[in-house]
């Protein structure tokens, strides 16, 4: 009757220079402007560019590189006109975490994978909209992920990025797909970093 639309791409095309590219940009920009709760559990650029009502200045390099995938993400979310709204990047290690939460009501959440070991690292654990009928126990789903894997889902799916307890650092880049509206003020834009 109801099943929950999500893509998995393995691995991004040439994700290993994007990936160097991206790393080396993010260790420029100050991410001190998150609440002090949030900043001891993963470092992230989100509260930049969500106070500013800005894009970061990654923002076009990202959208450009994913042309391909993004492609695929909207066929496979029902063809509709639609733009990138937010991204960020997060990062961890440790006892870091991202509790529970979800990305709103409408839309698709993506997460790409630029630092992850899976010797080391847990995947995003995914927690199902609605219960086993004959138990209510909650299901749960945790991805095959590998580094330059990219993962696209419905916002309103609950998820959690659980501690790793590594030193090793884990770096995602997030961002939320919406139908077409007025957008965010581009702000100075990066085409190439």
């Amino acid at each position: 009757m109801f099943t929950i639309p999500s893509v998995y791409f393995y691995k991004v095309e040439a994700f290993e220079e994007h990936r160097d590219k991206l790393l080396t940009f993010f260790e420029s920009i100050d991410c001190e402007g998150a609440p002090e709760k949030l900043q001891e559990d993963v470092v992230t650029d989100w509260f930049n560019s969500s106070v500013a009502d800005t894009h970061p200045p990654y923002f076009s390099y990202i959208s450009k590189i994913l042309e391909p995938e993004l492609k695929v993400i909207n066929e496979a979310f029902g063809n509709h006109e639609t733009e990138i709204v937010d991204v960020w990047f997060q990062q961890s290690s440790g006892d870091q975490r991202h509790y529970v939460h979800s990305h709103g009501q409408d839309g698709i959440s993506c997460i790409w994978y630029l630092e992850y070991d899976p010797s080391v690292h847990n995947p995003t654990k995914f927690y199902c909209p609605f219960t086993d009928p004959l138990t209510g126990s909650q299901w749960e789903f945790d991805p095959d992920v590998r580094e330059g894997g990219l993962i696209a889902f419905p916002s309103y799916i609950q998820h959690e990025q659980r501690p790793s307890f590594s030193d090793k650092r884990r770096t995602i880049v997030s961002f939320n797909i919406k139908k077409k509206r007025e957008s965010k003020k581009l702000g100075e834009q990066l085409t190439n970093l």
